[in-house]
């Protein structure tokens, strides 16, 4: 098997899946993220806390200037309805 370039990332929390079928046993797609120190924190209270550590996932079917397809996905903490801000954060 030929040796893969390494992934590199240009936008924290984001990352991409490339076509790799080689055989019946292969995966379909397989990539990379880079978590940024946000989630990565998110995540690491979840874990301490013994609780399920739950991303919202978004991914879009992209060309690359190659012509190559790929999959572009991206990870956030998950989005709770009616959460503000804190009152601690206006400036005034």
């Amino acid at each position: 098997m030929a040796q893969q370039a390494p992934l590199t990332f240009t936008y924290p929390n984001s990352g991409l899946l490339l076509s790799r079928k080689a055989d019946g046993k292969s995966p379909n797609y397989s990539g990379g993220i880079l978590i940024a120190d946000e989630v990565l924190d998110y995540i690491i209270a979840r874990y301490k806390e013994k609780e399920p550590v739950v991303l919202d996932l978004a991914a879009w079917d992209k060309t690359s200037k190659a012509g190559n397809s790929f999959i572009s996905v991206s990870i956030k903490k998950p989005f709770v309805a009616g959460k503000k801000k804190d009152d601690d954060d206006i400036p005034f």
